[in-house]
């Protein structure tokens, strides 16, 4: 019986490897883009510091939505434009929970991080990447259920 269920499971997974590949490939870019932010945005507060993921951030999920919806969950069926805006509201829903997650999870990483390594400049990176793998979990559950395909 628990054999069964860890199929299910894992078949409930089956797009998981190109979701992560994608936002693998994404998540660079919005890692790089909030390295180049610093440039523009004092990130020695934490308030800098969480705009200049909230701007990455929001860049990131406008990619991620376009790439998503057209390769990671796509399906053939046409939509409607209502279809089309309800999916993207509900993309939107999950993206500013992903948001949300990411930067309490990335501003508790790095408060621990300065204290354990209180010269650290590598710091903020590593803070925000595992603060954004660590929501892809979720965030593949949710848009797993938003870009499924309609019940006929």
């Amino acid at each position: 019986m628990r054999i069964r269920q860890l199929k299910v499971l894992l078949k409930g997974f089956s797009r998981y490897p190109l979701y992560f590949l994608i936002g693998g490939i994404i998540s660079l870019f919005v890692i790089v883009l909030r390295e180049f932010l610093e440039r523009f945005i004092s990130t020695a507060s934490t308030s800098g510091y969480s705009l200049s993921v909230i701007v990455a951030y929001g860049i990131g999920n406008l990619l991620s939505f376009i790439l998503h919806s057209n390769i990671t969950f796509y399906t053939p069926y046409k939509q409607t434009i209502k279809q089309k805006i309800k999916q993207l509201l509900a993309f939107v829903a999950n993206s500013v929970l992903s948001l949300i997650l990411t930067i309490i999870l990335s501003v508790t990483i790095r408060q621990l991080l300065f204290l354990l390594f209180p010269s650290g400049g590598w710091i903020n990176t590593l803070a925000f990447g595992s603060a954004a793998i660590g929501t892809s979990i979720i965030t593949y559950l949710l848009n797993k259920m938003i870009f499924r395909s309609p019940s006929p």
